[in-house]
């Protein structure tokens, strides 16, 4: 049986609570060492199968705690518009997320998208 959504993020969050000795204390959050309890964890909640917007959430909270991340985003193609959203993100305002669209070749992240036949 599936752990509810609910439970999986309650979970994820005690446990990183629990091993904030093992957060990185490095001022830009550089330090390797703490890489691997970060892995871990996110390793365990792209496991678990919960849905992607639920999974992606809880892997951009874990890297906001454990790399002191101010501000990150997830963007996706949408082959039906041509276009490229934010799919979620972290640090970002409402009016910046609802802003985040763009077009192949457009900003810094049309730029880098390249489709995957190329």
């Amino acid at each position: 049986m599936l752990p509810t959504v609910m439970s999986v993020q309650t979970e994820t969050i005690e446990r990183s609570r629990q091993e904030s000795d093992n957060e990185c204390q490095c001022p830009l959050g550089e330090c390797r060492s703490s890489l691997l309890p970060l892995l871990s964890e996110v390793t365990r909640v792209v496991g678990r199968g919960a849905d992607l917007p639920t999974t992606v959430q809880l892997v951009l909270a874990l890297l906001q705690r454990h790399l002191q991340v101010l501000f990150g985003m997830v963007s996706l193609y949408d082959p039906a518009t041509g276009q490229i959203f934010i799919h979620e993100g972290i640090g970002l305002s409402d009016e910046a997320m609802a802003r985040g669209i763009y077009a192949p070749g457009e900003g810094i992240t049309g730029r880098w998208w390249r489709p995957a036949n190329l």
